[in-house]
């Protein structure tokens, strides 16, 4: 009897998954301020953009975990 593949997925299954189907659109907005530190506004971020960003950040911190060993 050979053992099943995990049937749950984890939170980068999930946003792989939602940015392949939800690209474009905004996952979150992160906060605009102006020089008196008042909120004016949100810059939207896409499902597209901060899956790029979570991989680009994971690209770096394996490069500096390899470079110390």
């Amino acid at each position: 009897m050979s053992a099943a593949a995990p049937s749950f997925k984890t939170h980068l299954h999930a946003l792989a998954e939602c940015a392949s189907i939800y690209s474009s659109r905004p996952i979150f907005k992160l906060p605009i301020y102006d020089a008196e530190g008042v909120l004016r506004t949100g810059a939207p971020i896409s499902f597209a953009h901060f899956q790029s960003d979570v991989e680009h950040f994971a690209a770096h911190l394996a490069r500096k975990l390899e470079a110390d060993g």
